[in-house]
């Protein structure tokens, strides 16, 4: 996969590799839903957030908020020899260490207001939009990416 640096994402792209490695989910449903992605190359890490999904739930429309000056390298440092992360997709919850959770809960406390929206079925596969928020109040997510509700079926018949 030829991977691109986030900061080489900015603009309005379409279909590209995901430059994100892993992630840390504090919210699931059939795939992450909130939490924190890291960039592949050099290691930023954004808070992300769903705002909308399609109809078939395989189009997810997610907010980027940048979290200046920190890895999830400074989340690692808290686990405990118990404790292992699961990646690429890291889903932490109740039984993770107070330490992890109290990290986390001030990095997403601490992320930029939204920056980016990007359309994607996975943050790790491709993104099939990318683009700078702006400053939308309310907004149809899908009707403003040019998106069907629906999505594509994933049915194979």
């Amino acid at each position: 996969m030829d991977s691109k640096c986030c900061r080489l994402l900015i603009g309005s792209l379409a279909n590209v590799p995901s430059p994100f490695s892993r992630i840390v989910a504090t919210d699931y449903y059939d795939g992450p839903t909130d939490g924190l992605v890291e960039c592949r190359v050099c290691a930023t890490i954004y808070s992300f957030r769903k705002l909308d999904w399609g109809e078939m739930q395989n189009v997810r429309i997610f907010s980027l908020s940048p979290v200046a000056g920190h890895f999830i390298a400074d989340i690692e440092k808290h686990l405990g020899g118990e404790t292992q992360p699961r990646w690429p997709v890291w889903v932490i919850g109740g039984e993770s260490p107070t330490a992890v959770l109290k990290v986390v809960d001030d990095l997403l406390g601490g992320a930029s207001p939204a920056e980016f929206v990007v359309a994607t079925q996975n943050l790790l596969g491709t993104i099939e939009i990318w683009r700078p928020i702006g400053s939308f109040e309310h907004v149809d997510w899908f009707r403003e990416l040019n998106l069907e509700l629906q999505g594509p079926s994933n049915d194979p018949s």
